[in-house]
């Protein structure tokens, strides 16, 4: 009987070792995956930044081009011209000023801010590209 109850017992510890070591694989991949999650995440958060860089930028070129077109107009036209161009650019400003200050730490807050953001810009684009088509009449 002795026997037998060892062999019960290397069994039983046999298989609390291989369990232990089924948690730390599990642990062990589970952290590699958080890592390469956050990772991602972050690769897409410097990717999207630098697209919208781009796109301030862009909207800074065109506002100093509809300045520049300004001059252009009659002195009447031109006060209201003038007003809806300085009001892009506050706008476009405060686009920069949220862009630099943003501090989302985690994937949702990022999600948030960037859904946000996406919409504010877009409606600036679409306001530009209005002076401009105003412009043109």
């Amino acid at each position: 009987m002795d026997r037998e109850a060892d062999e019960a017992k290397n069994d039983i510890d046999h298989a609390a070792n291989e369990a232990q070591h089924d948690m730390n694989q599990a642990a062990d991949n589970a952290e590699a995956n958080a890592k390469e999650a956050q990772d991602d995440w972050r690769r897409e958060r410097d990717e999207y930044r630098a697209e919208m860089n781009r796109k301030i930028e862009k909207n800074q070129k065109d506002i100093d081009d509809a300045k520049a077109k300004a001059k252009e107009k009659k002195a009447e036209a031109r006060k209201e011209y003038d007003k809806k161009v300085a009001n892009l650019e506050e706008k476009n400003n405060k686009l920069r000023a949220r862009y630099n200050e943003e501090k989302a730490d985690t994937k949702e807050g990022w999600s948030k801010f960037k859904d946000e953001f996406n919409h504010d810009m877009d409606e600036l684009g679409n306001a530009i590209s209005d002076v401009f088509k105003d412009n043109k009449k």
